[in-house]
């Protein structure tokens, strides 16, 4: 019985292949992709490390890639935009802050016993360089001086410029192209071309400056700078403008303008559509110069040496008069406040 065991495992060790599995290796030989092993092997794709891919992993992987390629897209864009808004609110350290020409104009808001201040701009040269020489020239020149602030139109802007009354004109002629429109009106400070009665492509001696943020002027304007010091003088401008339409006679002047190196008529954006009224008061830029800041010491430091502060006029109210006209105002049965101020305002 042993014997016969083993002559049986022997016997199943040494079983031939059967002839129709011998026929199907000899077509997969000769014609790999029929076979349903190869067929799916070849689906796959190796990797440096040995390691093998799938096709629907691979196609994964293909489109996380174009995910990433769009999101470094757009943060770039977002990244340039933040770098236009900070160039133009001066949201820059002051160590890291480079800047290039600086403009000064002293200015007079009011005939007799005028407010007197400076404002100090800082001019991006780098991004509109071609403007940025037209509006220095005319300064260096002295063009500015004598001449008024002739349209103030309160929250939006003012605007002057006006050399001859015609619509002013500039160093390549009567007019000229604009630039670029890469900076945008994102503060009040801002300093932007005013075309000649909003035209595109006619820009000259007029300029505005912004109040408030004004979208709407972005494409339309060439932004070339932005206000560094003397918002106290601009608030004060903007204070004698009139609302609506409504002005006294009374026109504004631009007393002077100053630099350093280290308009027209028509609507004011931005407003009703109807030309700016003059303002109540007269404001006059009576100079105009260019700046030469000491490279050596920081820029607070060496814009310190060319600040003016705010000259207010010397004809004030007295404080019993503001009081005496409040209480003539005041509701006679508002006895809180009416009886405080009579006794006050009637002692001696």
């Amino acid at each position: 019985g042993f014997s016969s065991k083993k002559t049986t495992t022997t016997t199943a060790a040494a079983r031939p292949t059967p002839s129709w599995r011998l026929e199907q290796l000899e077509a997969d030989s000769s014609n790999p992709r029929s076979s349903s092993t190869t067929t799916t092997t070849s689906k796959k794709r190796k990797t440096p490390d040995g390691s093998t891919e799938s096709a629907a992993f691979r196609e994964l992987k293909r489109e996380l890639a174009e995910r990433d390629l769009v999101k470094q897209k757009r943060q770039k864009e977002l990244d340039r935009e933040a770098a236009i808004i900070a160039r133009t609110r001066g949201d820059v350290p002051p160590e890291a802050w480079r800047p290039g020409v600086i403009v000064a104009l002293d200015l007079e808001v009011g005939a007799k016993d005028p407010a007197k201040g400076r404002m100090i701009f800082e001019l991006f040269d780098d991004v509109v360089p071609r403007t940025v020489k037209n509006f220095v020239t005319l300064v260096r020149d002295g063009a500015y001086k004598g001449t008024r602030i002739h349209a103030v139109e309160p929250g939006v802007a003012c605007t002057g410029g006006d050399l001859d009354g015609t619509g002013g004109r500039s160093i390549y002629g009567r007019d000229f192209e604009d630039e670029n429109f890469a900076l945008k009106h994102t503060n009040a400070g801002v300093l932007t071309m005013r075309p000649r009665n909003g035209r595109a492509n006619s820009n000259n001696s007029q300029f505005q400056i912004l109040f408030d943020e004004q979208p709407a002027l972005d494409g339309r304007q060439v932004v070339f700078g932005r206000l560094v010091d003397g918002f106290a003088i601009l608030r004060r401008i903007e204070a004698v403008g009139a609302v609506g339409g409504s002005s006294s006679s009374s026109s504004a002047t631009v007393v002077g303008s100053t630099t350093s190196t280290n308009g027209n008529g028509g609507s004011v954006p931005g407003g009703s559509g109807a030309a700016a009224p003059p303002p109540k008061e007269v404001v006059t830029i009576v100079g105009c110069s260019v700046l030469e800041l000491d490279p050596d010491k920081p820029i607070d430091a060496a814009l310190e040496a060319h600040r003016v502060p705010l000259v207010l006029p010397k004809a004030k109210q007295d404080i019993k008069t503001v009081a005496r006209n409040y209480r003539n105002r005041t509701n006679y049965y508002d006895t809180s406040t009416r009886s405080a101020l009579f006794s006050w305002t009637t002692s001696a």
